[in-house]
Formats: C-alpha cells, sequence, structure tokens
C-alpha cells in the first residue's frame, strides 16, 4: 500500500470518526438541555401560576403569600383549586404582619364573618384599624362604620337607661 493510499485510508477514518463524536456531542447537549429543563428543583421553572405562588409565599414574599391567600379563599372557576378559609386566613395573617395592607383588610373580614378563623370583633376591628392606618380605604369605611354603630348603641343603652330612671322616679 502506497504512502497516499495509507493517508486517504486514516483521513476518512478520521473524519467519520470526528464527525461521530461531533453528532454524539449534539446529542449529549440536547439530553443535558431537556435534564436542566426538566430537573424539579429548580427554583426558576414552574408548572403553573400557584406553584410559582406557592414557592414565594414559603419564601416568605408578601405578595405571594396575598395572592395565594386569594386563590385559597376564592379560587378560579375551573382551576382544581380547593377553597380554604383557614389557609387564606394563615396566608393573609403572614403578609399582613409583614405590611401588606390588603391582607390586613382582609383578615379583618375574616376575622368579623368567623371565616377559617374563630369570630372576634375586637380583633378585626383592630386589623381594620392598622389596615386604614397603612391607607386601606375599605378598611377607613369599615373603622367608620363600627364608630356609627357604636355610637347608636351607646344612643339607644343611653335612652333605655334614661327611660328606665324616668319609670323608677314615678314609681316612688
Amino acid at each position: 500500500m502506497t504512502k497516499a493510499a495509507k493517508f486517504t485510508i486514516i483521513t476518512a477514518f478520521l473524519l467519520i470518526f470526528c464527525s461521530s463524536l461531533v453528532y454524539a456531542e449534539k446529542d449529549v447537549a440536547r439530553t443535558v438541555k431537556k435534564v436542566q429543563f426538566s430537573y424539579p428543583f429548580r427554583s426558576d421553572i414552574y408548572v403553573s401560576q400557584w406553584s410559582r405562588l406557592r414557592h414565594l409565599a414559603k419564601l416568605g414574599d408578601p405578595e405571594a403569600q396575598f395572592e395565594l391567600g386569594n386563590m385559597y379563599y376564592s379560587p378560579p372557576k375551573k382551576s382544581g383549586f380547593m377553597k380554604s378559609y383557614k389557609k387564606a386566613y394563615n396566608l393573609f395573617l403572614k403578609s399582613a404582619r409583614k405590611g401588606n395592607v390588603h391582607a390586613q383588610h382582609n383578615v379583618a373580614v375574616l376575622l368579623l364573618k368567623g371565616q377559617g378563623v374563630k369570630q372576634d370583633q375586637d380583633k378585626a376591628l383592630a386589623w381594620f384599624h392598622i389596615a386604614a392606618e397603612n391607607g386601606s380605604k375599605n378598611a377607613q369605611r369599615m373603622v367608620l362604620k363600627f364608630k356609627q354603630i357604636t355610637v347608636k348603641n351607646i344612643d339607644k343603652l343611653k335612652s333605655e337607661l334614661e327611660k328606665n330612671i324616668r319609670k323608677k322616679q314615678l314609681a316612688r
């Protein structure tokens, strides 16, 4: 065999071998990309809006806690999301403690209605005051309603007491 023939055979072999390595590298690269994309513990890949919110809420993001609380309080139709006032309350409370004014209002509403938590008008009023001080217009309206109710109740009690006093004075 001549040197030229040997050179041609070796060159052909190297070309075939190198091209198979290039294709193998491309297959490995595609496989690695697939593995990276479907890797379940990457924090930047989410299956749904819910999983993203849940992840951020666990990290302590008050906006995510508030949004996830809303999803538990009033689940989107056909979402498969189960309504849970208790979970909503807990998420709103976490967010409210971090200063989310809307969550503060929602905590007050849930306490007032007794949804997901034992009904407590005093705590509800306290949360309405906190939310009102932080700029919630809805909470400010509720604080005014509570004051009006309280004033009406005081006036009513006062007039009842005056009637009872007059009756006792007349009975003497």
